[in-house]
């Protein structure tokens, strides 16, 4: 992925920041996008080599 210009590890270190201090807002929403997200994260889920565990 880092060929087209996201890096996974910046993600995560991001991801590390308390809410206050990341430089990316979440934004929460619902309805069919948000359900379209979900239905592509589970089918990428079911194929790791072993099951994902949700941490909430």
């Amino acid at each position: 992925m880092a060929t087209y210009g996201f890096e996974d590890l910046q993600f995560y270190r991001e991801a590390a920041q308390p809410i206050e201090r990341r430089s990316l807002r979440e934004e929460t929403t619902g309805g069919v996008l948000r359900d379209q997200a979900v239905e592509v994260l589970r089918r990428r889920a079911d194929k790791l080599p072993s099951p994902v565990e949700p941490k909430f």
